[in-house]
């Protein structure tokens, strides 16, 4: 969901989108998941400040790009903020 998430960012900064998030349906189809496994895993990720949400859309906020970066390289350590 990360990946997918920083990807659209990225997207967006390059002007290949028009938002820089996605709704959890949307989250699912570009990942290939469930929806039932994305909506809970965007609360977690939530509750960890690494997501946020903007209306029906989840994004990554530009203050935790990094933080979610060191996550990625090291997923079972939480660097601190």
């Amino acid at each position: 969901i990360l990946v997918v998430l920083l990807g659209l960012r990225a997207a967006h900064l390059l002007g290949l989108r028009s938002s820089w998030g996605a709704t959890p349906t949307q989250l699912a189809h570009l990942a290939g998941m469930p929806t039932g496994t994305v909506r809970p895993k965007l609360s977690a990720l939530s509750k960890e400040r690494l997501v946020s949400k903007d209306g029906h859309e989840y994004l990554v906020p530009a203050a935790v790009v990094r933080l979610v970066a060191a996550r990625l390289d090291h997923p079972n350590h939480r660097p601190r903020r």
